[in-house]
């Protein structure tokens, strides 16, 4: 009897989970889930980076080392973001964030430059949603003092993973002047509409710089009128009159500088993802003529789904879907056996976010005896140097084996050169990148690109001649 109770027991522990002896260093993720920038596929792909990386350390058996990576949901929301960044800090002991959204990311980095020193994080920031042109710029100007602060980032705790819609405003801008005056009135009239947030209003501020500055194909200057219409952040998606916007926005009077100065030649426009269907849906449903581009947003593939055969023939610049080479070939081919489905616009940048991080705490683990003493001053060090030394480094791509080989590099004292399958992930001095751009349009129910422009090798973006 003993004997049968004895080898029961053996039983259920061999069906017991086996205990984690890891050492684990926690780097939560904030990522809009549900609310009106969400795309739950950007999860994934930080779980495929924390895979790799797990699954490299767990071969060179460095120091018993893991990453763990709890995703929590920020509803779209900067309160909430803020609210659920300080539990993971505070509550789990996480020693960096991985943040998404322009304003969410803002109010985050707040809490460094405000006068309550109890609410300071302490710990870096990267932000893979981040595409604000005022965020990480020394030259920032705002009413506010902490907001002005925290957008010039001068206590470097802020990193971004994705460019800012500077240079994207410069490629349609070039599309605006190339479609020049359509309907023949004597003037270039734009009607913008946005977002009233750091990403809408920016945005906005871009395109408007960049016409000015460029010229038309014509080389003959024609008046240049700009509208501009903004809704609030926080309006109800479903209940918002997006069809009265639409009418304001393709008629001939101009709602900011209250003036009938005929209709506009096009309109552009930069709204949050959900946002951006809800509009684009209304404005197809006006049978409007006038041809509407669309900022990066549009290319998210829920805003695509939730309007289906609407958003036919639609037009925009967002960053590439992926880079055609060895690293974005590997990380589509592992993306596609992990979860079974296609990658979608921005699972690249999150991915190589998730890399560029978990390379960094491990970079600044390897002064230590127990990796998990490591603090986030020590991670932000480590970020900074990977940045200031990635020219010199050996270049790392995607995979478990390609960040085996930048573990070895970085455990040897020598630097790397991490090339994502977004592209390189080079940050200027202030923390800024550069990437390639698509111009696309949807043709039969999927993004097609018709163009691309390298903003890596220069700031005027030229367009690559496709082989």
């Amino acid at each position: 009897m003993r004997r049968m109770i004895w080898l029961s027991l053996l039983a259920v522990a061999a069906c017991e989970a086996p205990v984690d002896t890891k050492k684990h260093i926690v780097v939560g993720a904030v990522l809009d889930r549900t609310g009106i920038n969400s795309e739950l596929s950007w999860g994934d792909a930080l779980t495929l980076a924390q895979s790799h990386v797990n699954r490299a350390l767990d071969e060179l058996a460095y120091k018993n080392l893991a990453i763990k990576l709890p995703i929590r949901d920020s509803s779209g929301l900067a309160d909430v973001a803020v609210s659920e960044s300080q539990k993971l800090v505070f509550n789990e002991s996480a020693k960096a964030l991985l943040v998404a959204s322009s304003d969410e990311t803002l109010a985050v980095n707040k809490t460094f430059y405000d006068d309550n020193p109890a609410n300071d994080l302490n710990v870096p920031l990267l932000c893979s949603s981040c595409t604000s042109s005022s965020m990480n710029i020394p030259t920032t100007v705002s009413a506010d003092m902490v907001t002005q602060l925290a957008s010039r980032n001068g206590l470097k705790w802020n990193f971004r993973g994705i460019m800012s819609t500077k240079l994207i405003a410069k490629v349609l801008a070039a599309m605006v002047l190339k479609a020049g005056d359509s309907n023949g009135d004597g003037k270039l009239k734009v009607s913008f509409y946005a977002v009233d947030d750091s990403f809408g209003t920016g945005a906005m501020k871009d395109l408007n710089t960049e016409i000015a500055l460029q010229k038309p194909d014509s080389g003959v200057a024609v008046p240049y009128v700009m509208e501009q219409l903004t809704h609030k952040r926080e309006v109800d998606t479903n209940s918002y009159n997006w069809a009265g916007d639409v009418a304001k926005l393709t008629d001939n009077y101009n709602e900011t500088t209250a003036a009938t100065d005929g209709v506009p030649d096009m309109v552009v426009s930069a709204n949050l993802v959900v946002q951006e269907s809800a509009f684009t849906k209304a404005y197809n449903e006006s049978l409007t003529p006038i041809r509407n581009l669309h900022f990066h947003t549009m290319r998210a593939s829920s805003a695509l789904r939730a309007i289906a055969q609407l958003a036919e023939g639609e037009e925009g610049v967002s960053h590439l879907l992926i880079e055609h080479d060895a690293s974005g070939d590997l990380f589509t081919s592992e993306y596609q056996a992990a979860f079974g489905t296609p990658i979608v616009y921005r699972d690249a940048v999150y991915y190589d976010s998730g890399v560029v991080m978990f390379l960094a705490v491990i970079k600044a683990t390897l002064p230590l005896d127990d990796p998990t003493k490591v603090t986030g001053e020590q991670i932000r060090q480590a970020l900074i140097s990977l940045a200031e030394t990635r020219s010199g480094g050996t270049v790392i791509r995607t995979g478990k084996d390609e960040l085996k080989k930048a573990i070895g590099e970085l455990i040897a004292g020598r630097p790397i050169n991490y090339q994502g399958a977004s592209g390189p992930v080079d940050p200027d001095e202030n923390f800024n990148i550069r990437q390639k751009l698509a111009r696309w349009k949807v043709i039969d129910g999927v993004f097609v690109d018709q163009a691309i422009f390298d903003c890596v090798a220069s700031t005027d973006c030229p367009e690559i001649v496709q082989k």
